[in-house]
């Protein structure tokens, strides 16, 4: 069941729904109002650059349906909002938001979007679901925090290495003393990224996967703050300092609740929204009908 709430263009095909014996050919029948198939047919052709049923007929007429679908949950979306009397507009964007539970950055996002008339929809069809199912919506901090422990692997940090760089090519002039006097700085304590800033003004170029792995390799060697003499890697004599290594790990879930809150309302939204428009579908009943 497709369950995207957005704002299609199906103005047409509300407006062309009709009854059922005013119909010739119907697609559809929901609750006793028929939908034209030559509206739904235009619109997939248009969708498919020109490409008609005959094309692929099985991958047509299951996208007729997908239309046929978004129609319905659209129409029946529509007539449960205005039999609650919720307008999708701003200020039940608004409303929708200043009502969240989320940290003040979250709301400041949600605020920037109360302009856009498909967040006011959402907004609407989230207090549709709110009025008729009381408390399903809510999140409790052990939603948040399963939510969080599933799915660890989003908020994973990878281990960070910062290494310092003091670089020379091999074939520039003078390169082997330059680097020879950048080590005897470095042993009379002058500043590693000083001389860096000095000796490697041009900078060293994204190093390729050899050099890369080199220069892993003797970082790997060295405790935070340690250094190496010169090394030869590649085209280029290095000296290295490890300024820091952090370690990999998970962000933790005080600093990405908001994150964990706004997809666990999301996914509860979809399934009440799912679970609902298949109620209403069984109500109001929809025939597909045979071409």
């Amino acid at each position: 069941m497709k369950l995207a709430i957005v704002f299609i263009a199906m103005v047409a095909l509300a407006a062309m729904s009709a009854p059922v014996d005013d119909v010739p050919d119907p697609v559809a029948v929901l609750g006793g109002r028929a939908i034209p198939r030559s509206a739904v047919e235009k619109r997939l052709i248009r969708e498919l650059g020109g490409e008609s049923r005959s094309a692929r007929p099985a991958e047509f007429d299951l996208q007729v349906r997908g239309i046929v679908e978004e129609y319905c949950f659209k129409a029946l979306l529509d007539e449960d909002l205005s039999n609650a009397g919720i307008v999708a507009n701003e200020k039940t964007a608004i409303d929708y938001v200043e009502s969240k539970k989320a940290d003040p950055e979250t709301k400041s996002k949600l605020r920037s979007l109360t302009g856009d008339k498909e967040f006011q929809y959402k907004a609407a069809v989230h207090m549709l679901l709110d009025h008729l199912y009381p408390g399903a919506l809510d999140v409790g901090e052990m939603e948040i925090s399963d939510y969080y422990n599933y799915n660890r692997s989003m908020f994973r940090i990878p281990e960070n290495t910062s290494v310092g760089i003091i670089a020379a090519r091999v074939d520039e002039p003078r390169a082997r003393e330059k680097m020879e006097d950048a080590l005897a700085q470095l042993r009379q304590k002058v500043d590693f990224a000083r001389i860096a800033e000095e000796m490697s003004h041009d900078g060293m170029p994204d190093p390729g996967p050899e050099e890369l792995g080199e220069i892993r390799k003797l970082a790997k060697s060295l405790r935070p703050g340690e250094r190496t003499d010169i090394v030869t890697c590649g085209p280029w004599l290095l000296i290295l300092k490890l300024e820091n290594v952090q370690k990999a790990g998970y962000v933790p879930l005080d600093q990405v609740r908001g994150t964990v809150m706004e997809s666990v309302t999301a996914l509860k939204e979809k399934n009440c929204l799912e679970r609902h428009l298949k109620r209403r579908i069984e109500e109001v009943g929809l025939e597909m009908c045979r071409k």
